[in-house]
């Protein structure tokens, strides 16, 4: 069951008991040829349950780029069999087409496609807009990728007081 969640939250907050909070986010190298996605994963208590890094070729515009990170949130996800999810991210063009009923022919129609039809998966999930700056974390995994990297627990040491600093407030 998905929830429609289009309200923006302007600071992190954790997610209720039992629900699990993924945040995502994506960003530009400076060669223009490639992209980093971030993804990170909270529990109640705002402890990282695990996080993903990765690089890819840049294939068009910044919200296909979000797209692309919203379906790596949903798909890790799944791996780990977790059923009650709130996903985040900043792009709040993406958010609105994730959760509008109506057909999208946009660049992102397939991929927002896509993560509708992997909803069935979840017990309940629902995706939300927030400010950027509530979304540091899935921001700096992004930009700190040199390939293809996932992790549990423990976050890259260049991120880890982004997570802290997200828990103290």
């Amino acid at each position: 069951m998905v929830r429609d969640s289009p309200v923006s939250v302007s600071r992190w907050l954790p997610p209720p008991l039992d629900y699990i909070k993924v945040n995502f986010d994506d960003t530009s190298f400076r060669s223009g040829q490639e992209l980093g996605i971030g993804v990170v994963v909270c529990g109640a208590s705002g402890e990282c349950l695990d996080w993903l890094s990765k690089r890819i070729d840049r294939m068009g515009s910044g919200e296909l780029a979000e797209a692309l990170a919203a379906c790596e949130a949903v798909l890790l996800a799944l791996r780990k069999n977790w059923q009650l999810v709130i996903f985040e991210g900043d792009c709040a063009t993406l958010i609105h087409k994730i959760l509008s009923l109506s057909a999208n022919y946009s660049v992102v129609g397939p991929i927002t496609l896509d993560i509708w039809s992997l909803f069935t998966r979840f017990r309940e999930c629902s995706f939300q807009f927030v400010k950027r700056s509530r979304n540091a974390v899935a921001h700096a995994l992004a930009k700190s990728t040199c390939g293809s990297l996932e992790g549990e627990s423990v976050v890259p040491p260049t991120v880890s007081s982004l997570v802290i600093a997200d828990i103290a407030q």
